[in-house]
């Protein structure tokens, strides 16, 4: 091989490397951070399991957020429920269920579990609090920062959450909620995740 070749050879393997390398950049705990903190809105699906000593219940949902407290919730499975939706609009949450037809007010939402699936709440905490463990995990070949924090209010069941990020697209993977004696309760997966999505405050607002 003429020392040509070689040179052309050489060349197209450091171009071939440096872009594989820029493929698979990741980011770094301070990237997911800042986006965390900036995050406006966002829409996803989620799958959420309750466990209790008995059983083990799970829900399809749709999730809509918009910064800083405007929540929605609305149950896709299983069909009993729906239809159903919890909206919260900054000031009071509201849920109503399709077969009632009738809106009613919701008490401590931000104590709920509803409440607590949202990557919205675990970010209010995170703001609030100003400190997370951060561990990292690879799942299934895939690398995820590990976010835990203690959730405020010392609820037995609700005691503290982990949130899941991906280090190569910033997307959310899930949430686990633990109780005090560090036991799963609930499970909340994510799918279908838009950032910045473009959310009308209607959507947030009760109509009859």
């Amino acid at each position: 091989m003429t020392k040509y070749k070689v040179l052309c050879v050489l060349l197209i393997v450091c171009v071939i490397t440096a872009a594989c390398e820029a493929k698979i950049s990741k980011k770094t705990i301070e990237d997911i951070q800042r986006e965390l903190l900036a995050m406006e809105s966002y829409s996803c699906d989620v799958t959420m399991k309750i466990t209790n000593n008995k059983s083990t219940m799970e829900y399809k949902m749709k999730h809509l957020y918009k910064t800083p407290s405007k929540y929605r919730i609305e149950v896709v499975e299983p069909s009993e429920h729906k239809g159903q939706l919890i909206i919260c609009n900054g000031d009071t949450a509201w849920i109503y269920h399709p077969d009632i037809k009738t809106h009613l007010k919701m008490d401590n939402f931000e104590s709920s579990i509803e409440y607590n699936s949202f990557i919205g709440s675990f970010i209010h905490y995170f703001k609030v609090l100003e400190k997370a463990k951060i561990e990292k995990e690879k799942i299934h070949n895939n690398e995820y920062y590990v976010l835990e924090l203690v959730i405020p209010g010392e609820n037995r069941y609700m005691y503290k959450e982990k949130l899941w990020i991906s280090e190569a697209d910033t997307k959310p993977y899930k949430i686990e909620i633990y109780d005090k004696d560090n036991k799963i309760t609930t499970q909340i997966l994510y799918e279908n995740y838009k950032k910045a999505v473009k959310l009308e405050d209607s959507l947030f607002n009760i109509t009859d």
